[in-house]
C-alpha cells in the first residue's frame, strides 16, 4: 500500500501548490488602500486577466485550500504493495499558506494535513508545516504521529530565490480563458463577480492532466468545471475545480474536486510556530532538491540507467550474499517499452516489455518466457528499480551536505517491503528498519543515487538482518 499513499501525498499535495499564485508583490511596506478601479470587464478573458493583475500585487493574503478524493477500482495482482482485490480509496486534505511582507520582511507560514482511508479503514494521517521566519527556513513532517522537525539560517534574499526557482506555474499561467470551450460570467448584488469555463484544451487541459500524472494507467483528466468568485476590486475570493476523470478500469469509479479560498488580503501579522524544538541541519533546502530531482527521474517518459545491487541475510551466525547488475533503457516512444540486461548469481537474463507483453530470455541457454503485463505493473517495475529505497522526504531524520551537489538523507520507517519478502515463510518477530540515501545531483539533474536499507527481525528466537546496498547512475 506504501506506493499508493505516496501517490495519494503528493497528488494532494500538488493541490496546494498549484492554487499558490506566482507572485506575492513588491516586498515594501503593507499593501496600500485602493479604490477599486471603475472597471466593467466586457468578457470572461478580461474579468479573468484584470484578477490575476490584482492577485500578483498583493503583498499580503493567506490562501486555504482543500480537496478530496475517491477512487474505487479492482487492483491488478502486478502492482507492488497491493493484493488483487476491490479496493476503495478516499483522500482528503486541507491546507493553508500564509504571506506577509512588513517593512521589506517576510513571514511566510505553510500548513496541510492529509487522512487516506482504505477500504473505510484511515489508513495514513499526516501534516506538514514549512515556512521562514527570522532568517530560518523550517520544516515539520508528521505521518501517524511521528515528527521530523528541522531548520536551517539562510538569507531572505537566498530563501525567496529558492522559492522563486521551485514555483510551480501559477492558476494565472494556466488556466487561460481562451482555452476552455464553454464560459460564462455574471455580477451579483455585491458587486463580486462569478466565472465559470469548462471544456479546457491545450495548456489549461495539460494543467488540470498533472494533477492526475501519479495515477496515470488507472485515471485520466477528460474535463473539468473551473468555477471562481471575484470580489468587486477584482481580488479572488473562492476557486472550484470539479474533475471528470475517464478511468482506464471499466470496473473503477473515481472523483477529484479543489477548492480555494483567499482571505486577510492586506494583513500584515502571520501565523507563526515555535521551532525551539527543531533540529538544524546545514541546509534544508537539500531535502527539496533531493526529492524534486528523484522524482523527475521517477516521472521521465525515457531514460538509461545502470543499477548495481548487494544483498546481505544474516540469520543467526550464518551468512548469505548476493549480488545483481543492471543496465535499462525505457521510453514511450510507440508506446511504454523497456529493455533491461541482468546479471546476478544465478545467470544473465534480459528483460523486454512492449505492446503489452514481458518477456524473460535466458542469455545463456537462450529460452524465452512471455506473459501478458499491462502498462501500469510495467511503469511500476521500471519505478522501483529506479527508486531501489522507495525514498520518502517524510521519513528523513538527518540532512547533510557532503560537498557541492552530493547530499545524504537518513530515513527511519522505510518501505519494508523488500525485507517482509525474506521474513514472509518464516516464523518473523516485527521489523524495525533504517535507511541511508545519498543524492548526486549535476546541474539541476539526479546523476547518481545511492541506498543503504538495513532491516533486524527475530525468527523462531534467532537474530536476523538484512542489509541491500544499492547505487544507480542515471542518463
Amino acid at each position: 500500500m506504501t506506493k499508493f499513499k505516496r501517490i495519494a501525498s503528493l497528488l494532494l499535495a500538488l493541490m496546494l501548490i498549484a492554487c499558490v499564485f506566482c507572485a506575492c508583490g513588491d516586498a515594501q511596506g503593507e499593501n496600500e488602500v485602493t479604490t477599486p478601479a471603475p472597471i466593467e470587464p466586457k468578457t470572461a478573458d478580461e474579468l479573468w486577466q484584470l484578477s490575476m493583475d490584482k492577485m500578483n500585487s498583493l503583498k499580503n493574503y493567506t490562501l486555504t485550500t482543500s480537496g478530496k478524493m475517491e477512487f474505487d477500482m479492482e487492483v491488478p495482482s502486478q502492482v507492488p504493495g497491493f493484493r488483487p482485490s476491490k479496493t476503495s480509496i478516499v483522500s482528503t486534505f486541507v491546507g493553508t499558506a500564509a504571506y506577509s511582507y512588513y517593512d521589506g520582511v517576510l513571514r511566510h507560514l505553510g500548513e496541510s494535513s492529509s487522512t487516506l482511508t482504505v477500504n473505510g479503514k484511515e489508513e495514513e494521517n499526516s501534516s506538514e508545516i514549512e515556512g521562514y521566519l527570522d532568517g530560518k527556513m523550517f520544516a515539520c513532517y508528521e505521518t501517524n504521529g511521528i515528527k521530523n522537525r528541522f531548520y536551517s539560517n539562510i538569507s531572505q534574499a537566498d530563501y525567496e530565490a529558492f522559492m522563486s526557482e521551485n514555483e510551480d506555474e501559477g492558476i494565472e499561467d494556466t488556466m487561460n480563458p481562451a482555452d476552455f470551450g464553454e464560459k460564462s460570467f455574471s455580477q451579483n448584488a455585491d458587486k463580486s463577480w462569478d466565472i465559470t469555463m469548462s471544456k479546457p484544451s491545450g495548456e489549461s487541459l495539460d494543467f488540470l492532466k498533472e494533477m492526475t500524472a501519479a495515477l496515470s494507467g488507472l485515471v485520466s483528466v477528460s474535463d473539468a468545471t473551473f468555477a471562481a468568485t471575484i470580489r468587486e476590486d477584482f481580488t479572488v475570493s473562492a476557486i472550484r475545480v470539479d474533475f471528470v476523470l475517464k478511468n482506464e478500469q471499466e470496473s473503477a469509479t473515481s472523483s477529484m474536486v479543489l477548492e480555494a479560498k483567499v482571505e486577510n488580503v492586506g494583513t500584515t501579522v502571520v501565523k507563526t510556530t515555535d521551532i525551539s524544538r527543531y533540529t538544524e541541519v546545514d541546509d534544508l533546502r537539500v531535502l527539496t532538491w533531493a526529492d524534486d530531482a528523484l522524482k523527475e527521474r521517477l516521472d521521465a517518459d525515457a531514460g538509461k540507467f545502470e543499477l548495481t545491487l548487494s544483498q546481505n541475510i544474516r540469520v543467526g551466525d550464518d551468512e548469505y550474499k548476493s549480488n545483481e547488475s543492471d543496465s535499462g533503457i525505457f521510453s514511450s516512444e510507440g508506446g511504454y517499452n523497456y529493455k533491461i540486461t541482468s546479471e546476478n548469481d544465478g545467470g544473465k537474463f534480459e528483460l523486454s516489455y512492449k505492446n503489452g507483453k514481458q518477456t524473460v530470455t535466458d542469455l545463456d541457454t537462450k529460452q524465452s518466457q512471455t506473459g501478458e503485463v499491462d502498462e501500469l505493473s510495467s511503469r511500476a517495475f521500471i519505478k522501483g528499480l529506479l527508486d531501489c529505497g522507495d525514498f520518502s522526504k517524510d521519513n528523513v531524520t538527518d540532512i547533510k551536505t557532503l560537498s557541492d551537489g552530493k547530499y545524504q538523507l537518513s530515513t527511519t520507517r522505510p518501505d519494508m517491503s523488500f525485507a517482509e519478502q525474506i521474513t514472509q515463510t518464516v516464523d518473523a518477530g516485527s521489523l524495525m528498519g533504517s535507511a541511508k540515501y545519498t543524492f548526486t545531483i549535476t546541474d539541476g539533474k539526479l546523476t547518481e543515487y545511492e541506498c543503504e536499507l538495513n532491516a533486524t527481525w527475530r525468527a523462531n528466537g534467532t537474530a536476523c538482518s538484512v542489509t541491500i546496498d544499492g547505487k544507480c547512475f542515471y542518463s
